[in-house]
């Protein structure tokens, strides 16, 4: 008899505490170190399996492990094959107002270079003018779009669903800011808190982890913020990410589909958190969206927006 990890389970182990990750249920449990190194091996022996009853039971109940008279051959999630038919896998693009977002797509490539597309505009915004967007947007091919914005007192919820379904091919998120705090199957989102810049994102903690198997793949890879992603900021600028100090150039004057060819660009997408200090030995490093640009000191301290101690 033979007690198996299941292939969706990832078994994390950091300085002090261990975890189980569930990436098909965006979930996890710590568990005891001495338990992390007796499952390591994923499929044990019943006879030589040294975990007490009750931890043994929830493994099972839970849908993190069973138990068979053979040994399973589940395969592997580890893909570091996985790639993406683009140039890039995020393209965010960040404006002031519609007509700056407007200006910047408008200067780019007129093909799809990513796999996503996410616009922030730290205006007000109407959904008769974030329609504007979406149209420029599709006629370059750019398709899996999500729009972050700050409410518009002159519009509505209604007018909100009506554009979600007009744009169901195209259009997978909106993310309403300064409103209120309700969500709508998983495709409309609001948030009291208003945007105001690009300082907003790069929140590093246990709520905010990103439990999926891409998560996981990106870490393989390289860093799991910046893996192939692009992004133009509020001057037109294009860099790695937004918040970057640095840029690679102005997206009316370079082409986007160089920059991945940049030394200093393949640094920052491929640096993965096993190199990051207090990161690397933080049991949540694989599923924790890494952010370089809350690094107080050097590139390679943890961002100062975690106060998490592995």
């Amino acid at each position: 008899m033979y007690f198996s990890i299941l292939p969706h389970i990832v078994l994390i182990n950091g300085r002090n505490k261990s975890a189980l990750f569930d990436v098909e249920e965006g979930a996890y449990v710590h568990v005891p170190q001495e338990i992390y190194r007796c499952l390591v091996k994923r499929t044990i022996p019943v006879s030589d399996l040294n975990i007490d009853e009750e931890w043994k039971s929830f493994m099972l109940e839970n849908g993190f492990a069973i138990e068979t008279d053979f040994i399973p051959d589940f395969g592997s999630i580890d893909n570091l094959d996985f790639d993406i038919p683009f140039d890039y896998e995020t393209l965010v693009i960040d404006a002031n107002v519609v007509s700056d977002a407007l200006r910047y797509i408008q200067a780019m490539p007129n093909e799809r270079l990513s796999r996503y597309t996410q616009v922030r505009i730290f205006d007000n915004v109407h959904s008769r003018k974030l329609e504007t967007i979406i149209e420029l947007l599709n006629s370059k091919s750019i398709y899996n779009i999500e729009l972050v914005f700050n409410w518009s007192k002159n519009d509505s919820e209604e007018n909100l669903k009506k554009m979600l379904d007009k744009y169901n091919y195209c259009l997978s998120k909106l993310i309403v800011m300064g409103y209120k705090d309700i969500t709508y199957n998983n495709r409309l989102f609001f948030n009291k808190k208003r945007l105001t810049d690009s300082s907003q994102c790069g929140i590093c903690n246990e709520n905010l982890l990103s439990i999926n198997v891409e998560t996981y793949n990106k870490f393989l890879l390289g860093n799991t913020c910046l893996w192939k992603k692009i992004a133009i900021d509020i001057n037109g600028n294009v860099k790695n990410c937004p918040s970057m100090d640095f840029d690679y150039g102005s997206v009316f004057n370079i082409d986007l589909k160089d920059v991945k060819n940049n030394p200093r660009y393949q640094f920052f997408s491929l640096l993965r958190k096993n190199e990051i200090s207090d990161c690397k030995d933080c049991e949540f490093r694989v599923f924790c969206v890494d952010c370089r640009c809350k690094c107080t000191n050097e590139i390679y301290d943890k961002p100062n927006t975690c106060d998490y101690n592995p």
